[in-house]
């Protein structure tokens, strides 16, 4: 495993998701690319469960307003299939 000086190469990563302060103890914490890596793809897959979650949830509601489903489509940029899949 390679050491790397991680306070240059990481900081601008994950300083766009955490705040400085925590970006600083993050970043600390990491000895190697390959333990940042690892955390920032589960980081990554995280976050785009959170989204699903988010999206699943309005198109709920959106339904439940009876708004149409091209709007759904349009604005969530789901199928049809997949919306009427809920």
């Amino acid at each position: 495993m390679t050491i790397i000086n991680t306070h240059i190469v990481y900081k601008e990563l994950v300083a766009s998701a955490f705040s400085e302060k925590q970006a600083d103890v993050l970043i600390n914490n990491f000895v190697t690319k390959e333990e940042f890596v690892s955390f920032r793809a589960k980081l990554q897959k995280s976050y785009e469960e959170g989204e699903a979650e988010t999206k699943i949830k309005v198109v709920q509601e959106m339904l439940l307003g009876n708004e149409p489903i091209e709007k759904i489509i349009k604005f969530t940029k789901l199928t049809r299939e997949q919306i009427e899949s809920l």
